[in-house]
């Protein structure tokens, strides 16, 4: 099992503000990947929305 490494990690407090910006930035990101046709373009803005919803849901739960 991995430990938990405080030198590279810290635990960080989101506030509730926080968190709603971060849900409302990942679902404007997936607006974006809508929007084009490029798989570059789609991939960079879904993959973006994945990472910051991810962040918000482990937030939530801190």
């Amino acid at each position: 099992m991995t430990t938990f490494d405080d030198k590279k990690f810290k635990k960080q407090k989101y506030s509730r503000e926080q968190i709603i910006n971060l849900f409302s930035n990942s679902e404007r990101d997936l607006s974006v990947a809508n929007k084009y046709n490029d798989p570059v373009v789609i991939f960079k803005f879904t993959y973006d929305a994945v990472l910051k919803a991810s962040i918000a849901l482990f937030a939530t739960h801190l």
